[in-house]
């Protein structure tokens, strides 16, 4: 097991819950090493030398990273009864205290009356891994931290922007994936994971990882249901084709000009070009883009979208290898849709 993915355990996990000090340790046995932070828990096949019947262990996370790093091989690992870990070289061994594994450090759910909800692949994680950066911070809507798995797309959204894939159908009902946990299934570098649902508990398992979470917020509760995200998508009357490396070069040349308040940009389409401009009154500053564009649709408008926002969806379109984009609209008040897979919340133009 690579140090990087260690220590990406441990800080995708980790624990707030200091009245918990075991949180932070690591279970490890000959095969397998697991660590849970109560809501989230992963199981992982690792490659540490563990010396034949040797007992599991329980180490601290850092101490046992900290040692790894260090250590150079070849070395043996060995537990014993009584709670010593042993790290042994040609040379010279170390030392470490432990836990007692049976006690001490939590178990993972039993899952032995799950139900199969669907199959994920690669493809579907790196989706939802672009997905992450759309979901919200505000704790006060955990729901809207997550990336939902909604039948035949992948939806992410802040309720400012809106993230929605759409994929092949892989499974019949809504599954919600905490950002950590896609960040953890991503480690497994490749591999495809059976989800699995007992109560509001959920497993993703492949040959090398399981990771078990629990959510409130899931397919079992009606009342936490991920928001009908369908309604507010609009179907558009207007399009325009924009490149994407010249509009993010426009807007990054503007951007120092933008009221820090509301980093609002106005965009102003005539025929086939595209005015990007933005002004801060308080210090004087205004600046101004030109970007040419196909308005296939020839259809006039000037409307406000905030900078920030823009940037971001254009990068991430930029990264699945567009060049260029279709935006499309029906009126300055409505929202704004890109490639058909991200949606944009305008800004009022007659306020600063």
């Amino acid at each position: 097991m690579k140090i990087k993915t260690l220590k990406a355990i441990r800080n995708l996990l980790r624990s707030r819950n200091l009245s918990l000090p075991v949180l932070d340790y690591f279970l490890i046995d000959s095969e397998y090493l697991s660590y849970t932070n109560l809501e989230t828990h992963i199981r992982v096949k690792h490659q540490f030398p563990f010396k034949p019947d040797s007992e599991p262990i329980v180490v601290r996370a850092d101490h046992f990273i900290q040692r790894i790093e260090r250590i150079k091989a070849p070395y043996f690992i060995t537990g014993d009864a009584n709670l010593k870990i042993t790290f042994e070289q040609s040379e010279s061994e170390s030392t470490m205290a432990g836990l007692q594994p049976a006690i001490e450090y939590p178990m993972q759910p039993s899952f032995k009356n799950a139900k199969e909800i669907c199959k994920i692949t690669a493809y579907e994680l790196n989706i939802m891994n672009t997905a992450i950066q759309f979901t919200a911070e505000d704790e006060l809507r955990p729901v809207m931290q997550t990336v939902c798995l909604d039948i035949e797309h992948i939806v992410a959204s802040d309720a400012h922007k809106l993230y929605y894939k759409k994929i092949k159908k892989i499974t019949d009902t809504q599954v919600l994936f905490e950002r950590a946990v896609v960040k953890l299934l991503l480690l497994a570098e490749g591999q495809s994971f059976a989800i699995t649902q007992y109560g509001n508990y959920y497993c993703a398992d492949s040959p090398e990882m399981t990771v078990y979470w629990r959510s409130d917020h899931s397919i079992s509760s009606s009342y936490n249901n991920y928001p009908a995200w369908q309604k507010v998508v609009p179907e558009p009357k207007f399009r325009a084709i924009i490149p994407v490396k010249e509009t993010i070069n426009a807007l990054s040349a503007i951007m120092f000009a933008a009221n820090p308040a509301s980093g609002r940009i106005i965009f102003n389409i005539t025929s086939n070009r595209m005015k990007l401009s933005c002004s801060d009154l308080d210090y004087g500053l205004s600046a101004s883009e030109t970007v040419n564009i196909i308005n296939s649709d020839s259809n006039d408008i000037e409307f406000g979208l905030k900078g920030q926002f823009i940037l971001q969806v254009l990068k991430s379109l930029q990264n699945e290898g567009n060049a260029q984009v279709t935006m499309g609209w029906s009126e300055p008040s409505k929202s704004f849709v890109f490639q058909d897979q991200i949606l944009i919340m305008p800004m009022t133009l007659n306020t600063d």
